[in-house]
């Protein structure tokens, strides 16, 4: 179960920090494309220059399980890499107890 997210007053960011941020923001970014294409890939796999009968053959031969595992595998790769970008942040910040406590609060995987 994810924890509560702490409230920091008077939290102000760094340039490291926003620097992090901004490639969070860019993971979050490219696994929501991932997961679009996967399923643009597919859907093109199946009815790009197909006939009804050809469809429905290509609808048939696609792995759907395998599909799914793709589909399912995108939020875990960016839980993944986020927790990366976090925990560099946290150590980037030891003499800093705000932004401390908020890059710990992100790499423990607190949710609002």
């Amino acid at each position: 179960m994810a924890k509560q997210c702490p409230v920091i007053e008077g939290l102000k960011f760094d340039q490291k920090s926003l620097d992090s941020l901004a490639e969070i923001k860019r993971k979050v970014g490219t696994t929501q494309l991932g997961v679009w294409l996967t399923g643009v890939g597919v859907m093109g796999t199946i009815f790009y220059r197909n006939g009804p009968l050809g469809a429905a053959y290509n609808i048939y031969q696609t792995d759907w399980a395998l599909f799914a595992t793709a589909v399912k595998a995108w939020p875990d790769i960016a839980r993944r890499e986020i927790g990366r970008v976090a925990n560099e942040a946290l150590l980037d910040h030891p003499s800093e107890p705000k932004q401390r406590r908020f890059w710990e609060a992100v790499t423990n995987g607190c949710q609002p």
